[in-house]
């Protein structure tokens, strides 16, 4: 055989790496690199070889295992391993065996499933066997499977993999293939087609976050501490985590979170929603569609670490919530939301980071005994245990050691917004007033407030003329996902003007003070996120924009008494005695 059918019985053959993922299929994707015993010499007796043999079927052994890729992979030539792989075993995994028309006992049949790895040629399908168009196997416990085939060109496909894990791409394989030594035809093939779990498959996480704040209320800013806090608002995380199949004995997810940026919801003014910490918590299939509905009893709730940056939330089933999850059938799904509230965000002017999440934890097992029985569970009772017991291993979207951290599941935005109080001379000035409204400026700068929601904050002025709002969402990141702002914003309106007062040389108020007119129109302002850098660069009002005029704009109206009055009697008065000097003088011609 010479070198090229060396290389195509290679990387066909060995289109499965062990625990480093599928080879490509053909004609679909670019051909896979050569491996194995590519380019040992081969005589022209081993090319006649299969001729000769009365052998006329091959086995081949599928082994299923699992685990993420820590770059020490190998290449497969298929060859059984030894010793066997310590890596976890994955039973119930279901492929489809089809055989591709090439006859590999001639040499124009291995020329052909070159072209077919080049994807230059089209891999037709023709029957295993008369009748039989294609052939389903499954891992049984030990996580293999063996076959006895007909001598080919094989494409496998797997329908199917128990849990999380990754259906591997379909890959190509030869029966039989040259063995290692490359000195005779190994009729017993073992490949090795690995599945790592899929966390982006095994969890999913959205958030809900529109119209969400964690303002710091500042009702006056005449110390570096804001004055008084307002509540965060509510945000809701809908979570749901990939099923086993099989009967569940066993199941406990952990949402870890930033607990300095998130806490339980607790019932308010102006808050809206639930406010239990885990609601809606169901069966689904993979579309979401309900399949069973979950209630007190059937689970339980914890909420752990609480204001620290590794607080997390956990849900347990227990043996009721379990028998109603194995009611069900297929790919399934437990679903639930979790309802927390912003934490006021007091640091005035860094950039903010963003409200991440990405660490779920996730235990289930199939096959042993469930753990003690827990209490009947509300809102906040721990789940049916502490910790999950030792013979589960979490699955979890941490990434291990030495490997980047995974793109966040969700990703919420809050900003803070600036403004100083000023008069035409540049002079600070305290005790200006503004509301926060979401708001929207028409291309014709005509702005709309919305008057649905109303005010969202409000925020006085203090020494330096600052006033501040902190954490009011971003208009470019909503609901977990990056937006065009458009003409969507907010508005400050001043609805209070400053009252100065008026000091003398020596700096002793003298009771008067100095007024300004209130701004006759809101101010328009967007807060937008950086998502490179994954934070919020300050929002700074332009301080023209806020200027405050003086009262009546300046100008000086006259004023009824004091000495206006005065004057205005001495006219009255001139005028009368002109009157009645000019009446006398008529008088005496007359006479």
């Amino acid at each position: 055989m010479n070198t090229f059918k060396r290389s195509l019985v290679a990387s066909v053959a060995a289109g499965v790496i062990l625990a480093g993922g599928a080879a490509p299929v053909f004609a679909q994707t670019p051909a896979p690199t050569t491996v194995g015993a590519a380019g040992i010499p081969v005589t022209q007796d081993q090319i006649n070889s299969l001729v000769r043999t009365n052998k006329d079927e091959a086995n081949l052994t599928i082994h299923k295992y699992s685990h993420k890729l820590d770059g020490s992979e190998k290449n497969g030539n298929g060859e059984a391993l030894t010793p066997a792989p310590t890596f976890n075993i994955v039973k119930g995994a279901q492929y489809k065996i089809e055989r591709i028309d090439a006859d590999l006992k001639t040499n124009e049949g291995w020329r052909k499933a070159s072209k077919i790895a080049a994807g230059t040629e089209r891999a037709n399908v023709i029957d295993i066997k008369t009748g039989e168009k294609s052939r389903t196997v499954t891992t049984g416990e030990n996580g293999d499977v063996t076959t006895t085939l007909p001598l080919g060109l094989y494409r496998v496909t797997e329908l199917a993999a128990p849990g999380h894990e990754i259906n591997a791409t379909p890959f190509y394989v030869t029966l039989p293939m040259t063995n290692v030594k490359g000195d005779a035809w190994n009729y017993d093939v073992h490949v090795y087609p690995k599945n790592t779990p899929d966390d982006r498959k095994l969890f999913t996480k959205d958030v809900k976050d529109a119209n969400s704040h964690a303002f710091v209320s500042t009702d006056s800013y005449d110390t570096s501490t804001p004055a008084a806090l307002v509540k965060g608002n509510n945000v809701t995380y809908p979570i749901s985590s990939r099923v086993e199949n099989g009967t569940l004995e066993y199941y406990r997810i952990e949402d870890h979170f930033d607990g300095t940026r998130l806490r339980q919801r607790t019932a308010g003014d102006k808050q809206q929603g639930e406010t239990a910490l885990v609601t809606n918590v169901r069966v689904t299939d993979e579309n979401n569609k309900s399949l069973a509905t979950l209630s007190a009893g059937d689970y339980g709730v914890s909420l752990e670490n609480t204001g620290t940056a590794n607080a997390f939330l956990a849900v347990e089933l227990t043996p009721q919530g379990l028998a109603k999850l194995n009611g069900t059938t297929g790919q399934r799904r437990l679903a639930f939301e979790f309802n927390a509230e912003l934490v006021e965000i007091g640091d005035k002017e860094a950039a903010l980071k963003s409200v991440d999440n990405t660490d779920l934890r996730l235990w289930q097992r199939v096959g042993d005994n469930p753990p003690t029985t827990p209490n009947t569970p509300v809102t906040t009772t721990p789940p049916a245990t502490n910790t999950p017991p030792t013979s589960s291993t979490p699955a979890t979207n941490t990434p291990p050691p030495g490997t980047t951290t995974p793109t966040p599941f969700t990703q919420s935005y809050y900003g803070n917004v600036k403004i100083q109080k000023q008069n035409n001379e540049g002079g600070n000035l305290k005790g200006a007033k503004f509301e926060l409204f979401k708001c929207t400026k028409a291309d014709d700068g005509k702005l709309t407030l919305d008057q649905k929601t109303g005010a969202l904050g409000s925020a006085t002025s203090g020494e330096g003329g600052l006033a501040y709002f902190s954490g009011v969402h971003a208009n470019s990141f909503v609901d977990n996902k990056a937006v065009d702002a458009g003409n969507n914003g907010y508005c400050i309106v001043e609805t209070q003007a400053p009252r100065v007062a008026v000091v003398d040389a020596q700096g002793k108020p003298t009771g008067e003070t100095s007024n300004y007119e209130l701004l006759a129109q809101p101010v328009f302002f967007q807060v937008i996120a950086d998502t490179k850098n994954n934070t919020v660069p300050l929002t700074v009002i332009k301080t023209n924009e806020t200027v405050n005029q003086p009262e009546k704009g300046g100008f000086k109206l006259p004023f009824t008494g004091g000495n206006g009055a005065f004057w205005i009697l001495g006219l009255g008065v001139l005028s009368l005695l002109v009157a009645l000097g000019a009446q006398e003088k008529r008088r005496r011609q007359s006479a």
